[in-house]
């Protein structure tokens, strides 16, 4: 709501941002529930590699709204972690256990980590090698 009453760039690409990428992600699931309900139709499977493609990017997703989706006002070194969007891991994560295939549930974990580290750089997050104190 803050989005629409306050406006502003931020506030704005804020909500191109939370408006689009569900939009987009919504006309995907639909692309794709057409497609299973035409392999039950026709008795047929559909190849590993679509199952793959389809976990890596279900879980890709909540990377993609914590990167894109974040406040410039929380600190750097919190921006990925005071996200809500990053909550989506455990759904889609959940959701590969479904298939009941380990692999895919495996490359479902797999995919949440890197995607999820790759976000937290894209916001300013670096990790601390030296192991210096920062508190």
């Amino acid at each position: 709501m803050r989005t629409v009453a306050v406006g502003g760039r931020e506030n704005l690409m804020s909500l191109y941002m939370t408006a689009g990428l569900p939009a987009l992600f919504a006309a995907y699931q639909s692309a794709i529930l057409l497609r299973v309900d035409s392999a039950i139709q026709t008795r047929r499977d559909f190849a590993n590699w679509v199952w793959f493609a389809n976990t890596v990017l279900e879980t890709t997703l909540p990377a993609v709204a914590v990167a894109f989706i974040s406040s410039s006002s929380i600190d750097p070194a919190y921006t990925p972690l005071a996200n809500p969007a990053g909550l989506g891991f455990f759904l889609f994560i959940s959701l590969s256990t479904l298939r009941l295939d380990p692999t895919l549930c495996r490359i479902s974990g797999l995919t949440a980590a890197v995607s999820y580290l790759a976000a937290a750089a894209h916001l300013g997050w670096r990790p601390s090698i030296k192991g210096e104190n920062r508190y």
